[in-house]
């Protein structure tokens, strides 16, 4: 950027407002001088150990399909989201001298800022939205009030793609219809190339962002009437030649998913419907939870929740809620748009068949009386919706067409601005969320690393019985964790205790000093894995027999309060 380009002001300013964004967002973890960052020591510690994982890849060599966690099977990438995209960022981080811990921290951040400018360039390029309320829009998104609840699951922060998703869709479709094939190239190949990566690096954002499509092509093709479906045929037929360029070039893109994922897929990796998934439908609750520590309507929603069920609003995935003032401008702006559309005024046929579409979804998405939810069928027909376990996270995707509704809305109003920025102002403020997830002490996992050390030369793999001396510690956190977590408020951190504790910890240690583990922990796992309970009398006796089996040697123990903290496997 030159003083002479006469864009400069236009993107000074752009940069001001970003920076003044991720300010807000990730204030906690700056006001803390970065020694606590978002998440934990358990889900926390599984994406940074990908992330690390990725680093050993691009710098020492590893085998990228390998994590170094399930030893010794193959093509363990694919147990977990990848996280490809932020572990660019992580390794430059890492190869700048970060440790892990921080290195996460500013994937997060890139990931979070490449968010905002998607949503500026969508409102602002995508649909002519003036530029200050198109930073507005971008910064609302970026500081969304869901999305800092949500940090402790990391891989969300792909919703950050949608927006240049969505804008390269558009500019796209317009191609067609203005009959631009360079045009049609040029972003069709784009998005194919960007949706192919967004799927490869993590799974909900990418599988909601092509169902909502789906659902969105329907809409659109019915509201448009026969007339507009002619159109549209005509248009394709006339440009097949770019559209067949795109079609392949999306079918190139998405090979390094099904590489990945479709051995999983052969193998039936799938959720149960009856193993919790209906527990995550949608709810009324559902759009009101925005989590007790909003800055505008936290109070009142702990105040009205104790009022009429005697216990204060659920945590963890259920706090998915849009604020308030945001969730009725959507709603405004929807009847607004059905208002117009009846009286063939305005130009707001998109806003129209984004709301229709949303709705459409929320009403595939939403439990009835009774136990019932369409969404059983759609789990059960649409390829990929079983691998959806908490349908509530929808909403966090809802955040794109949402804001984009609201901010379009606003800018065709005939409002001027000084009635427009106190609302703008209210929706920014209504964002702030006082009550960030941030349990994740970096001084204390790097202790924990260090208090390890690597394993012997000798160790070809090994696996984890204890990693860490502070078990009160331990007990405290997990308590913390299971009841902010819980659904129906029994507190029950044996479970991660005895599940995820050491299985976690192998697979930062692995990472970290480059040597399989066979322990680790994911949503599915190989069919033979038996690590959990390593206090349980026979845990060592599980390792062995898991050691034969895979004719493993130079197989090595970790546990911390023995005088020796690696010691090597006895055959018998």
């Amino acid at each position: 950027m030159s003083f002479g380009d006469k864009h400069w002001p236009r993107r000074a300013i752009v940069a001001l407002v970003l920076l003044l964004s991720l300010a807000v967002f990730f204030r906690d973890a700056a006001l803390s001088h970065f020694t606590h960052f978002y998440g934990d020591s358990y889900d926390g510690m599984i994406e940074i150990s990908i992330l690390q994982h990725w680093y050993d890849v691009f710098v020492h060599g590893s085998a990228w399909s390998v994590t170094g966690y399930f030893h010794p099977y193959p093509d363990t990438i694919s147990y977990n989201d990848t996280y490809f995209l932020p572990a660019l960022v992580f390794t430059l981080a890492r190869l700048g001298g970060s440790d892990p811990f921080l290195a996460a921290f500013v994937s997060h951040v890139l990931m979070k800022a490449a968010g905002f400018l998607g949503m500026y360039v969508l409102l602002r390029r995508g649909a002519a939205v003036r530029t200050w309320l198109a930073l507005a829009g971008a910064a609302i998104f970026a500081t969304a009030n869901v999305s800092l609840l949500h940090m402790y699951h990391a891989q969300l922060l792909s919703v950050g793609l949608v927006p240049w998703l969505g804008f390269t869709a558009l500019r796209t479709v317009q191609g067609v219809f203005l009959e631009r094939p360079e045009q049609i190239r040029r972003f069709g190949v784009g998005f194919a190339v960007l949706f192919g990566l967004t799927a490869f690096n993590s799974f909900y954002m990418a599988w909601f962002f092509a169902f909502f499509t789906l659902m969105f092509a329907v809409v659109a093709l019915v509201l448009a009437g026969k007339p507009g479906r002619a159109s549209l045929s005509v248009a394709v037929q006339r440009q097949y030649p770019a559209v067949r360029v795109v079609l392949v070039a999306a079918l190139v893109a998405l090979v390094p998913l099904l590489l990945v994922y479709l051995p999983r897929v052969m193998e039936g990796a799938h959720h149960d419907w009856d193993s919790g998934i209906s527990e995550t439908v949608l709810g009324g609750a559902a759009f009101l939870n925005v989590g007790v520590g909003n800055l505008v309507w936290g109070q009142a929603l702990d105040a009205g929740t104790r009022a009429l069920t005697g216990h204060g609003p659920l945590g963890g995935e259920a706090r998915v809620g849009i604020p308030y003032g945001l969730l009725i401008a959507t709603v405004l702006a929807l009847i607004q748009a059905v208002i117009q559309a009846g009286r063939q005024r305005g130009d707001n046929r998109l806003v129209l068949m984004l709301g229709c579409t949303l709705v459409v979804v929320i009403v595939l998405m939403m439990g009835w009386p009774g136990g019932f939810s369409i969404w059983r069928y759609v789990y059960q027909l649409v390829p990929g919706a079983n691998a959806i376990r908490v349908i509530t996270r929808f909403l966090i995707f809802a955040l794109v067409p949402v804001v984009f509704i609201v901010v379009v809305t606003l800018d065709r109003t005939r409002w001027r601005n000084r009635a427009l920025i106190p609302m703008i102002a209210f929706l920014l403020v209504e964002q702030v969320q006082m009550a960030a997830p941030l349990a994740m002490d970096r001084a204390r996992q790097m202790a924990m690393l260090a208090d390890v050390g690597p394993p012997p030369t000798a160790c070809t793999a090994f696996f984890v019985v204890a990693a860490r001396r502070d078990a009160a510690a331990d007990v405290a956190e997990s308590v913390s964790i299971a009841h902010g977590w819980s659904r129906n408020r029994e507190v029950k951190p044996d479970l991660l205790l005895k599940l995820y504790r050491h299985n976690v910890d192998a697979m930062m240690i692995a990472t970290y000093y480059n040597v399989p583990t066979i322990n680790g922990v994911s949503t599915f796992a190989p069919p033979d894995w038996q690590f959990d309970d390593p206090d349980a009398p026979d845990y060592v006796g599980r390792v062995r027999d898991y050691a034969s089996k895979h004719r493993l040697t130079g197989l090595c123990g970790l546990d911390v309060r023995r005088a020796l903290h690696w010691y090597g496997m006895r055959k018998s």
